[in-house]
């Protein structure tokens, strides 16, 4: 039996998925977000991620981002540096959720994860 503290603290992440913003000028970025700089901020912790296209022979990398941020409640803060150059910051964002951000428009969608 498995006692309840332990049952009820279940890990917490986010998943990003990047998009492309509107073409409005010559530096927009790649329509996937590949080179994009992410830093998520806790309370306790910051986490930098990169979106990487292939890895190896014949491999790919998964063009989302994953963040498992243990037992926080919350994100506090996320910073995305665009392959433009572009910088946007995006606050308190949800766990447990697959958020997709568009460059230029911020969060455009929110899916909660399945239990």
């Amino acid at each position: 039996m498995v006692p309840p503290n332990i049952a009820a603290a279940r890990p917490a992440s986010t998943v990003i998925v990047l998009r492309e913003g509107p073409s409005t000028s010559l530096r927009a970025s790649n329509r996937s977000g590949i080179g994009a700089r992410l830093t998520l901020t806790t309370a306790e912790r910051r986490y930098v991620r990169e979106v990487q296209s292939g890895s190896s022979y014949l491999g790919q990398n998964d063009l989302r981002v994953h963040f498992g941020l243990g037992q926080a409640n919350r994100s506090e803060r996320l910073e995305i540096r665009w392959p433009s150059g572009a910088t946007e910051v995006v606050t308190d964002l949800p766990v447990n959720h697959v958020l997709t951000i568009r460059e230029g428009g911020g969060v455009v969608d929110r899916v909660p994860f399945r239990r």
